[in-house]
């Protein structure tokens, strides 16, 4: 049986040995290359053990901290006829007890899986709740010899990145993964003088298929480091850019702000950035006033407007449903909040609020946006639907049965946003709206406005809507992790942000609470999780606690 991805990569392991599979970075100095040649031994030694422990068509899970191991042992369990699936890691931001909660019902829903515990992440914690008939382990073996496996199933395992509980399970067969490949590479005009550097975590499509498989699959070299490396040292992924002339590079919002703040122009080369071509927000939605910072930002060392680009990404459609054409930059509108929020209409006004666009839909796949049973016109606000041939065919595991498609085959997305002349505004998640007194307030807009505010860290804010039953309404909660050098006037700084928030929306927050640092749930890729956060709230309110209450624990 032809597999086209895994042939492509057989090809190179035979007829490339010498050529550099990944420039591996286990800190922020020094690039370890490794080529096709190397590559093959650790992928016959990974497939041979894999094979010892499991069956063909099996579903392996696998939980590493090491993105250079994830990798190996990702692509050897390709090779061992398996599926594989790459966890989050435990991290030290994450809550140990909910980390491993979250874990343990994971696993229930997915009782034929394998679990394969890297040394580095097989200690007494994931014993506990881990069978040994179902947790593999490194060990010797026979290597195996390294060919196309004959089972048809599926080629990856994936999870949604949804932010509400236990994330849901993608399965993506061949077919579907290499037409999302070779869509994604027509939309860049992707060709081999390309570079990818990334620092995106394997367990999110963003770094798998974005990033890894792109390069496999098109023979593009990959930089890749961790996101832990890259967090410690944020400039690594300029000075990454500048010494192997990166060309393509994928970031969720957050990064462009980290980057922005945290980086100094001064410190690189003025055509440091100049070789980049593309560098790509993969948020939903793309923030207009983060790639604008981002630019004035570097712009002195080499960054073009133009390279700057958006792109709208699920897991369910393989990866990205939609991109802005290379060369194009981000298309920015300025649009009347009132009638953006009052009517549902995207109307242009030179004193409105800022939406950027996500892009056009890449070939073969299609978008529409629906309200109350009907299609939207341009500017209407509606439901973001799609129709493609890079998409799942329902959730496996977490979230089986679950409605996904509309009557006539469309793909709900639960994301709402509007189109303009082909391009994609999305504006947020639909269960994320908040409704106060008959107004539908966006939350991002919200989150935005505290931005610029030094005592609150950035990209570190959640607001929701709580229902207020003497009221009839929902009363707008928003949570923010102080960010200042020293603990300071908490009503201080709250007040301070009601302020912000009144000012730039015209809206008044009923409940604002400054909490520590690491409070906030955020999703695997990143995001903040808007409803885990509010279930957080709701349970210690329930209890007559605030978050403020756990500032202490950083003062």
């Amino acid at each position: 049986m032809s597999r086209r991805f895994l042939d492509r990569i057989l090809a190179a392991l035979q007829e490339e040995p010498q050529r550099v599979f990944v420039s591996y970075y286990r800190s922020a100095s020094k690039a370890e290359e490794i080529t096709f040649g190397q590559l093959r031994p650790l992928l016959e030694e990974r497939a041979g053990s894999i094979r010892a422990q499991t069956s063909p068509g099996d579903l392996l899970f696998i939980l590493c901290d090491d993105p250079l191991e994830q990798i190996v042992w990702w692509l050897g369990a390709l090779f061992a006829g398996v599926t594989p699936g790459i966890l989050t890691p435990l991290t030290p931001k994450l809550d140990q007890r909910s980390y491993f909660q979250d874990l343990e019902k994971l696993i229930e829903h997915y009782p034929g899986a394998h679990l394969f515990l890297h040394d580095a992440t097989a200690n007494a914690e994931y014993s506990a709740i881990l069978s040994p008939d179902r947790t593999l382990r490194a060990q010797a073996g026979a290597p195996a010899k390294l060919e196309i496996p004959s089972h048809g199933g599926p080629l990856i395992f994936q999870q949604s990145s949804g932010t509400t509980g236990l994330r849901k399970g993608v399965l993506l067969s061949e077919q579907v993964v290499t037409r999302q490949l070779d869509a994604c590479a027509r939309a860049l005009a992707l060709d081999r003088a390309d570079v990818i550097v990334s620092w995106l975590p394997l367990y999110h499509d963003m770094g798998l298929v974005g990033c890894l498989m792109q390069a496999v699959y098109h023979g593009v070299p990959l930089v890749q480091t961790s996101p832990f490396v890259w967090l410690q040292k944020p400039e690594w992924l300029f000075a990454a850019i500048r010494e192997h002339r990166g060309t393509l590079c994928w970031l969720p919002n957050f990064a462009f702000n980290v980057l922005a703040d945290r980086v100094a122009p001064s410190e690189f080369d003025p055509g440091t950035l100049a070789t980049l071509r593309a560098i790509v927000s993969c948020s939903e939605p793309v923030v207009a006033s983060s790639l604008e910072k981002f630019h004035r930002a570097f712009a002195p060392i080499g960054l073009r407007g133009e390279a700057l680009s958006s792109s709208y990404a699920l897991a369910e459609n393989t990866f990205a449903a939609t991109q802005s054409p290379p060369g194009a930059g981000v298309q920015i509108e300025r649009v009347n909040r009132q009638k953006l929020e009052a009517d549902r209409i995207a109307v242009a006004d030179p004193n409105g609020i800022e939406i950027a666009s996500s892009g056009v839909p890449i070939e073969n796949t299609r978008v529409r946006l629906r309200r109350d049973g009907q299609t939207c016109a341009d500017g209407e606000v509606g439901d973001i639907e799609l129709s493609s041939d890079c998409l799942f065919d329902g959730y496996f595991g977490v979230g089986a049965g679950q409605p996904a498609f509309t009557a006539d085959g469309w793909y709900a997305t639960g994301d709402y946003g509007y189109q303009r002349a082909g391009e994609l505004f999305v504006l947020g998640r639909k269960n994320d709206l908040i409704i106060r007194a008959g107004r539908n307030i966006h939350p991002a807009d919200i989150e935005r406005a505290l931005e610029a505010e030094p005592a609150i860290k950035p990209g570190r804010v959640a607001a929701f809507g709580v229902f207020n039953e003497s009221e009839g309404t929902e009363d707008i909660v928003v949570l923010a992790e102080f960010g200042g050098p020293r603990v300071s006037d908490l009503d201080a700084i709250a007040r301070l942000a009601q302020d912000r928030i009144a000012a730039a929306l015209g809206i008044a927050a009923q409940q604002v609470e400054i909490v520590r640092p690491n409070w906030l749930v955020k999703s695997s890729s990143g995001k903040i999780s808007r409803a885990n956060c509010r279930a957080k709230y709701i349970e210690m309110r329930k209890r007559r606690e605030t978050p403020r209450i756990f500032i202490a624990d950083y003062a």
